[in-house]
């Protein structure tokens, strides 16, 4: 938001995860993230983030239907360059934190969530951060579900994504400008409110 991008959550679930519009006057990144989780939340923007900085956005806009994941050779060149950037954004040694966690597994699940926290502890990074993109790589470690369900446990200390992308949208958009019936609709499928009041006092921003 204090660089120019607004970067607003959008109630409701299923047809997109994420999409970002490069228009004037400035960017906009929506999220529709149905995994509450905040770690997903922060990969998805640092996803779309990647759209904007790489250029792959035009005017008409740029739509991630599916969610963006950190996986390694996506057939779609695009989106691939945007998690390579999203994973250097968020984790730029990621493929050495990687090699730790692989290294004290040693290839067994039940070793998977403690060699997570050690290496994102010693590094100082989140381990759930780190326990989603290890959950993604690390394929060799144990079933999806015994990376996930450990992955999951870490990053529960993190929060959830839409909460704390309303709490900041709310210090940025002030919908008491708009007309009735748009004022509503932003209220209630960005900011969350579930009556008609304005649920934060008026900012200067009209975006």
């Amino acid at each position: 938001w204090n660089r120019g991008v607004a970067v607003v959550p959008m109630a409701g679930r299923g047809d997109f995860s994420a999409a970002v519009w490069d228009g004037s006057p400035r960017p906009v990144i929506v999220l529709k993230e149905s995994r509450e989780l905040a770690v997903y939340w922060l990969f998805d923007l640092a996803h779309e983030l990647a759209h904007l900085a790489l250029g792959h956005v035009g005017h008409s806009g740029l739509v991630d239907v599916d969610s963006p994941a950190p996986s390694v050779g996506s057939p779609d060149s695009i989106e691939q360059a945007a998690n390579d950037f999203a994973l250097e954004l968020l984790l730029p040694n990621h493929q050495e934190l990687l090699q730790q966690v692989r290294q004290e597994a040693r290839g067994s699940h039940l070793r998977f969530k403690g060699a997570v926290a050690s290496v994102a502890n010693a590094a100082e990074v989140s381990p759930g951060l780190l326990g989603m993109i290890a959950a993604y790589a690390l394929t060799e470690v144990g079933q999806d579900k015994d990376r996930w369900g450990s992955a999951t446990n870490l990053a529960r200390p993190d929060g959830t994504g839409r909460q704390q992308v309303q709490k900041v949208a709310r210090q940025f958009l002030s919908p008491g400008h708009l007309d009735p019936v748009n004022g509503m609709l932003i209220r209630r499928l960005v900011l969350g409110a579930t009556g008609d009041t304005e649920p934060t006092k008026p900012s200067t921003y009209r975006g």
